[in-house]
């Protein structure tokens, strides 16, 4: 204002006066104006800048009950504590193929229902029939197969686990709204997404593979899903050497977008060596699979599971005596946000 003040004294109140006090003054005013123009109207990100201490209470409460943000637990007894199916975040299931994912992911999705978690299947790569038999297989847990029993199974299920009925390949634009849809009107926790192989994207197409992948992780962050995708690694990786991210088929910024990366590996080597006359006893008492977190971006473990498959009941169990269990569906109608 000091600045301002003298230059209005030195200037008288002629009208040449004035019109020199808005030449030299007024433009640089202006200039000024436009300059915070692009402040009027804060951006909506505007809203989400907040400092750090706003998350206090939030990181005390993980520090003192850690246990609670390991997620939903998966089957297997010998991972409570170290990965869960936590909310708002996009899993990759990746190996060979014939490896037994989609089976994995079924299991894992029928432990999720049990957890009153309501689950969409989109296999574009197995009719829903077969999806539905094999949940009822893994369901059973080895029971004897009765027909009252299956159809207990079923109707319990029904509940909480919808299957997508298209098979072949599909636009990945329409797998998107799908699982937009999902959220929104079916009130969908966990979206299962077999294979990203079948969603209409040219395998060296990387671009339209990054935004489909980065549109689903942009979805699990917006709405709290789940995302499970399943995917095959490159040919000629199998076995032992088939955890690394790298094997993973297509554009490998899709490991980079995706929260955590499993890899799922059978022991090649020991099915060979069932077919022998004379088998290698060391070997057959090897593990039948591996599974092996490559990336958990927010848990702090990373390492491998032994996994022995039981053919009845079409499930990986975490030992090698280990038995299935039949399944447990919750009584009540599915709510979303149990405990873990």
């Amino acid at each position: 204002m000091t600045i301002l003040s003298d230059r209005v004294r030195r200037l008288d109140s002629t009208s040449a006066d004035s019109a020199r006090l808005v030449e030299h003054i007024f433009p640089r005013l202006r200039e000024e104006l436009l300059q915070l123009d692009r402040y009027l109207d804060a951006p909506p990100e505007a809203a989400h800048l907040k400092p750090v201490d706003q998350w206090t209470d939030a990181v005390v409460d993980r520090f003192l009950h850690g246990a609670n943000y390991e997620g939903y637990p998966l089957p297997w007894p010998a991972l409570r504590g170290l990965f869960g199916v936590r909310p708002a975040e996009v899993t990759l299931w990746a190996g060979p193929g014939g490896t037994g994912k989609s089976m994995l992911t079924s299991q894992i999705a029928l432990a999720l229902a049990c957890r009153s978690q309501k689950i969409c299947i989109a296999s574009l790569e197995m009719p829903p029939v077969m999806t539905a038999y094999r949940l009822a297989r893994q369901a059973l847990g080895g029971e004897p197969p009765f027909s009252e029993r299956i159809r207990e199974i079923l109707t319990s299920a029904g509940k909480f686990i919808w299957l997508y009925e298209q098979t072949g390949s599909a636009q990945w634009r329409r797998m998107l709204a799908l699982a937009r849809y999902c959220v929104a009107e079916l009130g969908i926790t966990q979206f299962v997404l077999d294979s990203v192989m079948k969603c209409g994207i040219p395998k060296d197409d990387y671009n339209s593979q990054i935004a489909f992948v980065d549109a689903l992780c942009a979805l699990a962050k917006d709405t709290g899903m789940h995302v499970h995708l399943i995917s095959h690694t490159r040919k000629g990786r199998d076995g032992p050497k088939s955890d690394e991210n790298q094997d993973v088929r297509g554009a490998s910024e899709v490991t980079d977008l995706v929260d955590n990366v499993m890899m799922l590996a059978r022991n090649r080597d020991k099915e060979r060596e069932k077919q022998k006359a004379v088998p290698d006893s060391a070997l057959i008492l090897e593990s039948d699979a591996m599974l092996t977190c490559s990336k958990q971006r927010h848990g702090e473990w990373q390492g491998a599971l032994h996994l022995w498959y039981h053919p009845n009941a079409m499930s990986f169990l975490d030992h090698a005596q280990g038995l299935p269990a039949a399944a447990i569906f919750p009584a009540r109608e599915p709510g979303g946000d149990d405990d873990f």
